[in-house]
């Protein structure tokens, strides 16, 4: 099986990888709420849950939570209710360019 196979099938989440997904997502938003310029790496869906990476101006702290909590909870209660949309799958190799290209732009951007 190919490299761009393997990965194909591994976009076919269960309905609780996606919920997880979905749930780093809120997160992601909630954060970025109270850390405008926070940057984020990567939020996958794991076994018992889900995580997110960040680079925040400091580290967060237990403090934090409620705040991120109460964020959340506000955003899936919001208008906008979740939606799953479908999006065409590209090549690895196109997947790869378009990282390497923002990880390029990231490296650009940021001072010295």
């Amino acid at each position: 099986m190919s490299v761009e196979a393997e990965i194909m099938e591994t976009v076919h989440y269960t309905p609780i990888q996606r919920m997880r997904h979905s749930a780093a997502h809120v997160m992601a938003e909630a954060v970025q709420e109270i850390f405008p310029d926070a940057k984020f790496a990567i939020g996958p869906a794991i076994e018992e849950g889900f995580y997110y990476d960040f680079d925040l101006p400091r580290p967060l702290t237990p403090e934090d939570l409620p705040d991120i909590e109460q964020r959340q909870q506000r955003k899936q209660r919001g208008p906008h209710p979740p939606e799953r949309i479908h999006y065409f799958p590209l090549s690895f190799s196109t997947c790869l360019l378009y990282i390497q290209l923002y990880c390029y732009c990231q490296v650009l951007s940021s001072p010295l």
